[in-house]
């Protein structure tokens, strides 16, 4: 039982968000004044915050990667490059 509790807190810990936003879509654009103008169907990315936005009828929907973390001393956070998901951070151990 002990090295099994240990193995788990061990690992990195990571947790993602996903918000939702109601809009009127009767116009065929998700009209966000935080997120922007998006076509009904389509998915935008904000490479600065690491989101993807995706409008669906009467829908904008926020996913992001969240935290990362880890108590191994001998890991760090990084953030990648790339679009969401490739860009969340992640945990680089030694």
């Amino acid at each position: 039982m002990f090295l099994i509790i240990v193995f788990f807190f061990g690992l990195p810990a990571t947790k993602a968000y996903v918000a939702r936003e109601i809009l009127n879509t009767d116009d065929g654009y998700c009209d966000s004044c935080t997120y922007g103008r998006i076509p009904l169907g389509e998915s935008d990315y904000n490479d600065e915050r690491c989101e993807r936005y995706d409008c669906s009828e009467g829908l904008l929907t926020i996913i992001g990667c969240g935290v990362v973390a880890t108590d191994d001393p001998n890991c760090s956070i990084e953030r990648r490059e790339g679009r969401y998901p490739d860009c969340c951070p992640t945990a680089i151990c030694e």
